[in-house]
């Protein structure tokens, strides 16, 4: 594969191996989604997985001072404690290493590379073992006192109940992590780590990873007529809206060869990841809070508007391509993700509403056509661009950890050097040449935009309220059995003891 690159760091330190297409098989590793998984208590979780244990070896402890991220010195016990530990990270998606191959995304391959010069430095081991950070399965280490790993990887979605349950200490209250250095950790994901005004997750692993945003086929616009540099424009000046998405989703849904079936639609992407994005986007939400109280807001104003639009994307203009088995309330869960990129990379459809990891492991590679990112539009009457990003991977530190001086050595170490990237600069080279053609600058401004546009709705916190909120959907707006008005409305007294229990 030619793989195109303004980057030096990106073609010059992996071999090509590291620079080859991402197979299909493996594009779902940066995807931030709960498969279910059974473990056991234990000192550090036991993943029920393909092992976990790294086999290389290193020693040769400096047993002196380090640097910290805050620029203080570390313990020189400590570091020299760190000599034969092994240092482990719970995560649901971090690459394992010895899952590593040729096909493996960027991130995991900087992670792997850092960590074995961190080894090397302080005699220690450093291991990934699979484990989803749900409360269930958080919940049994943390009242058994074990502290489940050094990190743990989890979502913001997954943060209240651990939080409301004791499972995590705050960043603020742990000694030598510098919340402030945002070259070290990523600022946008700090924000989305902080609760009741502390901060619990963090993220050192760069490049950063933009959500929930818009990615578009630049040929099948103009072909239509459409200046695909016009919606860039449009961002530019908040002029980028529901209603102009809109405007060339019609344009662009066309039966091109006359025999009655459409071949190009203006919209794809799965139902919930729809309702996902244009929800906040309108100002609404499943919660919103007010006055320092969450309340259930699926039938407020903004929320309305935005499930009236969708609506009118679907039924009315007939704009959005709809998977068959969304119109059955059996067959619904059936529906393979794959169908729509593959669809949306095949130039069948105009805007595809998905989380930009789908650029670099899947549209890059099998894409024929010229195509671009932008933020998601603004819904009636905003003024500033959201990404909801409730599946973003942060790191945080258990209540019940007890080695949380070495915990915080190795990650200040981890996160210091992290892909030898000075700056956000960088970085973002290598976002531009793993993600985009060559020198399309504009998309890489847009990518900027949606990592600092990064939001959340706390009502994905309650389980019951986000499959709720999903049924809404179905039933409203696909199987039509009522309005999305009075779905909402229905649902208004339905989650207060949870609401005011979780939040309030």
């Amino acid at each position: 594969m030619n793989f195109e690159s303004n980057s030096k760091k990106l073609c010059t330190k992996f071999t090509a191996g590291i620079l080859s297409a991402i197979l299909m098989a493996t594009a779902f590793s940066s995807c931030r989604k709960a498969d279910d998984i059974i473990s056991t208590a234990s000192d550090t979780v036991v993943t029920t997985q393909s092992g976990g244990s790294v086999t290389t070896t290193s020693s040769g402890s400096k047993g002196g001072t380090t640097t910290t991220s805050s620029g203080a010195k570390a313990d020189p016990k400590v570091v020299k404690s760190l000599d034969g530990y092994t240092f482990t990270i719970a995560s649901g998606w971090l690459k394992l290493e010895e899952d590593i191959n040729e096909n493996t995304p960027l991130t995991d391959r900087l992670f792997w590379e850092r960590a074995h010069e961190v080894e090397k430095e302080y005699g220690c081991k450093i291991k990934a073992i699979r484990f989803y950070a749900r409360n269930n399965d958080m919940r049994p280490y943390i009242m058994a006192g074990k502290k489940v790993a050094d990190l743990v990887e989890t979502m913001p979605i997954w943060l209240p109940q651990n939080i409301s349950n004791g499972s995590y200490k705050a960043w603020d209250d742990v000694k030598g992590v510098d919340l402030n250095d945002t070259n070290t950790f990523l600022p946008y994901v700090t924000k989305l780590g902080e609760y009741n005004g502390k901060h619990y997750g963090i993220q050192f692993e760069k490049p950063g990873n933009a959500r929930f945003c818009v990615m578009f086929n630049k040929d099948l616009l103009k072909k239509n007529g459409i200046d695909p540099d016009s919606l860039y424009t449009a961002v530019k000046n908040k002029t980028w809206t529901w209603n102009m998405l809109r405007d060339c989703a019609i344009k662009t849904t066309k039966d091109t060869n006359g025999d009655g079936i459409v071949d190009t639609y203006g919209i794809i992407g799965k139902y919930d990841y729809i309702a996902n994005a244009i929800l906040p986007s309108y100002g609404g939400g499943i919660l919103t809070k007010t006055n320092g109280k969450y309340s259930y807001s699926l039938n407020s104003s903004a929320s309305l508007a935005a499930l009236n639009m969708y609506d009118k994307l679907v039924n009315t203009d007939k704009c959005v391509w709809v998977a068959p088995e969304l119109l059955s309330e059996s067959a619904y869960g059936n529906i393979n993700e794959n169908t729509y990129l593959q669809k949306f990379n095949s130039g069948s459809a105009a805007f595809l509403i998905w989380e930009s990891w789908v650029l670099n492991q899947y549209t890059k590679l099998d894409a024929k056509f010229d195509y671009g990112i932008l933020p998601l539009p603004l819904g009636d009457g905003q003024k500033e661009y959201v990404s909801p990003s409730h599946n973003t991977g942060m790191f945080c530190i258990t209540s019940t950890n007890k080695d949380t001086d070495k915990a915080v050595v190795v990650l200040n170490a981890l996160a210091k050097n992290y892909g030898g990237y000075k700056n956000d600069n960088e970085w973002l080279e290598d976002v531009q040449a793993d993600y985009f053609r060559a020198n399309d600058k504009q998309s890489l401004e847009m990518y900027k935009l949606i990592l600092n546009s990064s939001s959340m709705d706390y009502g994905l916190a309650i389980e019951g309220l986000e499959a709720t909120f999903y049924g809404l959907i179905r039933k409203s707006i696909y199987l039509k059995d009522t309005t999305p008005a009075a779905a909402a409305d229905s649902y208004k007294n339905s989650f207060t003891d949870e609401i005011n229990s979780l939040f309030n």
